[in-house]
């Protein structure tokens, strides 16, 4: 995962100079609560594509800037639509 409070670590480096490795972190996330019509996938394996070192370097803009106002888009049950956002939340202060 790359961290929001991460986002300026680069700053002042020309993009050859960003190390992705600086910014990517491992961590466990606490399972969101899942509710009617939803379901939970077990994730067994991911790969490190180009997508991962653009958002890691946070070019060429910084994920967290665009993502934020399409939080929940599309889910029209509000509980679901909170329990997303608690989710989100969640990830986003780890």
């Amino acid at each position: 995962m790359v961290r929001k409070d991460e986002v300026g670590m680069f700053e002042g480096r020309a993009s050859r100079d960003k190390d992705p490795r600086e910014s990517l972190h491992l961590d466990e996330v606490a399972t969101p609560e899942i509710g009617p019509g939803e379901a939970l996938v077990a994730v067994m394996a991911s790969s490190v594509n180009y997508n991962t070192v653009w958002t890691s370097i946070f070019e060429p803009v910084s994920t967290f800037g665009f993502l934020a106002p399409a939080e929940g888009l599309g889910v029209r049950d509000k509980a679901a639509r909170a329990r997303h956002l608690t989710a989100i939340n969640r990830f986003r202060d780890v």
